[in-house]
C-alpha cells in the first residue's frame, strides 16, 4: 500500500522556503522541484507529474490545485532532468527491442 503524501499548509511551506532562501543559504538559487509542489498541495508526486505534463485524466479540481500551488511556488519544469528522463527513457525502449 503507498504510503498517502502528508499535507503541508502552503504557509508554513513558503516560510520555510524562505527560511531556507535566507542569505549565505546553500538553497539560495534552488527552485522548487515537483516534490516540493506535490508536499505542498497534499497530492502524490505522481499525480503533480500528471498534472503538469498534462498525461492522463485527472479531476478537475485536482489539476486546478496543483497548477495554483505550483504557480504559487514560482515552480518552473527542469530542461536537464526531462532530457536525462528521456534519454533514460529511450535506453530502455532500446534494450528491450534489442533482448527480442
Amino acid at each position: 500500500m503507498a504510503a498517502k503524501a502528508q499535507w503541508i499548509n502552503p504557509i508554513d511551506f513558503e516560510v520555510e522556503k524562505a527560511r531556507a532562501m535566507s542569505p549565505g543559504s546553500q538553497a539560495e538559487f534552488a527552485s522548487p522541484t515537483i516534490s516540493d509542489v506535490a508536499a505542498a498541495c497534499g497530492f502524490s508526486v505522481a499525480t503533480v507529474s500528471r498534472v503538469l505534463n498534462g498525461v492522463n485524466p485527472v479531476h478537475a479540481a485536482t489539476a486546478a490545485s496543483v497548477k495554483a500551488m505550483a504557480r504559487n511556488l514560482g515552480y518552473e519544469p527542469d530542461a536537464a532532468a526531462q532530457s536525462l528522463a528521456r534519454r533514460s527513457a529511450l535506453i530502455r525502449r532500446q534494450r528491450a527491442l534489442n533482448r527480442g
